[in-house]
Formats: structure tokens, C-alpha cells, sequence
């Protein structure tokens, strides 16, 4: 019951993570892996979240997933040596949400973020590897969608409750 929500810096994923807290029945838990999350748990509670499956979790950026693609773009030795295909087998039974609204709205919003260094000067190519990424782990089975949180017709609460009630996720 893993929901893990992907995408460049200003994308919006923290704004759907607590949406999706809040109006999702069960997922109750908002994780932050990247640091310690807002009134939550420290990441070693969240290790062990991450290995059981019955918990519902929210995971705003995920560290198998957002490694990838930041030690490719930013030019360092990534923190694990799993492939996609690997990070595919182990999101089997989740659903995979990349927010991914327009470059312009992205740029504009990782303006006001604190950012880690190298990551406004590559932001493109950021947002370029994120969806050559994501898009691969589409192809490999994982059960993912598209979010763009400047499209109102989105009703992104709807389409993650649909697999939550197929029980996808």
C-alpha cells in the first residue's frame, strides 16, 4: 500500500502528498524521505514503513527512484546499484505518481525552494532525465500516472482512489 509520489523540485509534490493525506481514506501517513518529515517519524521509522506493506504510505520522493536520476544529472556515484528494472520489481504493488506540470511552471516554482547545489543549473535536464525515468518504469510494469497540477480536469483524488479500489495499491 505504497503510493510514491516522483518529480523535479518545484513540481508540486509535497502540495499533492498532503492533499492526497488529507482526502484519502487509510493513507494517513505522510512520508518524507529527503529529510525529516514534518511532524512525523525520523527515517528510520520510515525504513521500516517501506518494508511493510500493509501500512499505507505516502512517500514524497522516494530514494531508489529521485537517486537515479539526481546522481546522473548532478555527476556523482548514486547511493545504490539497483536498475530499473530492479526499483520495478519492488514497486510492483504500488502506483507511481510523477508530477510533471510544464518546465516553465517548474522553473518558477524551484525559485522560492532552498535547492541542493548543482540543481537550479540543471533543472532542464532534471526534468528531461525525471521523464525518460519515470517513463521507463511504465514500461516495466509499475502502475504509474501523470500528474499536472495546473490541469484542473486532473481529479488526481479520483483516479488514485480508482486504484486504491481496484485494489492496485
Amino acid at each position: 500500500m505504497l503510493i510514491i509520489i516522483e518529480g523535479p523540485d518545484g513540481s508540486g509534490k509535497s502540495t499533492l502528498a498532503d492533499k492526497l493525506r488529507d482526502e484519502l481514506q487509510g493513507y494517513i501517513l505522510l512520508v518524507r524521505t529527503n529529510s525529516k518529515p514534518r511532524g512525523g517519524p525520523d527515517i528510520l521509522h520510515v525504513a521500516r514503513w517501506l518494508k511493510e506493506p500493509s501500512i499505507p504510505v505516502i512517500v514524497d520522493r522516494h530514494p531508489l527512484t529521485s537517486e537515479l536520476v539526481y546522481s546522473h544529472v548532478l555527476n556523482r556515484k548514486p547511493k545504490h546499484d539497483l536498475s530499473h528494472a530492479d526499483i520495478a520489481r519492488r514497486f510492483a504493488d504500488s502506483l507511481l505518481i510523477y508530477c510533471r506540470p510544464p518546465l516553465s511552471v517548474i522553473l518558477q516554482g524551484v525559485e522560492s525552494l532552498p535547492q541542493m547545489e548543482g540543481v537550479k543549473d540543471n533543472l532542464e535536464q532534471l526534468v528531461q532525465t525525471y521523464d525518460l525515468h519515470m517513463g521507463r518504469y511504465a514500461d516495466l510494469g509499475v502502475q504509474a500516472l501523470e500528474y499536472n497540477y495546473e490541469d484542473p480536469r486532473m481529479r488526481i483524488t479520483e483516479r488514485v482512489q480508482d486504484f486504491i479500489n481496484k485494489g492496485i495499491v
